[in-house]
Formats: C-alpha cells, structure tokens, sequence
C-alpha cells in the first residue's frame, strides 16, 4: 500500500448552507447547480424533511412522499386523468395528465 495525500481547496468553491462541504459536492435532485439543502433553506418545501425538495419526489411519481411508487400514488396518478396545468400529477410535463406519466410510473414502481 502506498501512503498518499490529497490537498483540497474549495477557496473558489461556495458553500451556500455553510456546512463546510463545497455546492458542487452536495446532492442537488433536479441538476441546477444549487444543492438541494439550500433549495429548502431559500424556501423549497420538504414536507418529509428528507433533505430532498418535494418537487423532485413528485417529478419520480412519488406523490405521497413515501420513498415508494406504489398504489397510492397511482390512485392520486388516475384521479387527475387528462387533466391540464396540474404540477403534481404532470409527470412527464407536456400540459396534461396521460399515458405518458401512467408509463413513467409503472417503469419506476417500487420504492427508491
């Protein structure tokens, strides 16, 4: 085994929630370059205090934020059919709740 050292130096890095490790090294769900601990710092909910904003659960179809796809969330899936301009149930995001989501979430059923 070789000893080695590793030098790492985040004075360019920020660290919008000052928790010592850089904004590029945190879990940010969504991709937009701001982690998602800040995210509900600034105001994202996160109704199941899970550290993930409750937006990106509801983007996997995961509707009751249970860590689960399951029948639950199908239930609440079924209940906004053809439905348009609703944010939750809008999966796949082109304006109305279709075949499209119902896919999404039987593809990803089970819990994560």
């Amino acid at each position: 085994e070789v000893p080695y050292v590793v030098e790492w130096s985040n004075a360019t890095e920020s660290d919008c929630d000052s928790n010592g490790v850089p904004d590029s090294c945190q879990p940010d769900c969504n991709g937009d370059g701001v982690p998602d601990s800040c995210e509900i710092l600034n105001g994202e909910t996160d109704k199941d205090q899970d550290g993930v904003p409750d937006y990106c659960e509801y983007s996997r179809g995961d509707f009751d934020l249970d860590g689960c796809i399951d029948s639950t969330d199908l239930s609440v899936l079924l209940s906004c059919w053809e439905m348009t301009n609703v944010p939750v149930c809008d999966i796949d995001n082109n304006g109305v709740v279709g075949g499209g989501d119902l896919t999404y979430i039987i593809q990803n059923w089970g819990c994560y």
